[in-house]
């Protein structure tokens, strides 16, 4: 079982790598990337990646997991295996937490990984390939009847908020300090 870089051509997978020319692949073990800064209560954590598998290997397709972890407890927060990965292009495999107190200061932790196993005789451990993998995150939306509300704190930069399916309209209150 291994895991690495790998430079797909149209030979092994069918679509192209998302983000420049490598993807990561995995063919039973864990890949995972410690992220920096700390979870906040009230936050939503969207993991979102784009998952192929190779079509120069014979055999069934295997499974994968992509995952969103608390590092500092070790425990899983979200997961997906879902859509099946296939052999005609990338699929977007997603996953979300919200955040709560006892998540404060809280290390992330992403895991990618597609399950241990033996390959049929005669046949190359079969691959699956991650590309593009982004979290975002972004106020939690409380909603109560047909009435949602988020809060959003200051950060300096650009936050991003989805509106819940159902909703056509929204009203935006802002408040500032003076100066």
């Amino acid at each position: 079982s291994g895991a690495g870089t790998f430079n797909p051509t149209s030979l092994n997978v069918n679509g192209e790598a998302f983000e420049g020319e490598n993807v990561a692949y995995s063919d039973g073990a864990t890949i995972s990337q410690l992220l920096g800064g700390s979870m906040t209560s009230g936050l939503r954590y969207d993991l979102s990646v784009q998952v192929g598998l190779r079509n120069d290997v014979v055999g069934p397709a295997p499974g994968y997991t992509v995952a969103l972890w608390n590092a500092t407890s070790n425990v899983q927060l979200c997961a997906s295996s879902t859509p099946v990965a296939t052999r005609t292009g990338y699929v977007n495999a997603t996953c979300s937490y919200v955040a709560s107190g006892a998540d404060d200061g809280e290390s992330l932790e992403i895991r990618l990984s597609r399950p241990a196993g033996a390959a049929p005789p005669n046949h190359v451990p079969d691959q699956v390939e991650f590309d593009d993998v982004s979290l975002t995150e972004s106020p939690a939306v409380v909603c109560v009847g047909s009435s949602c509300t988020a809060t959003f704190g200051y950060t300096g930069a650009a936050q991003r908020f989805v509106v819940p399916s159902g909703i056509c309209q929204v009203q935006v209150r802002a408040i500032g300090a003076a100066g």
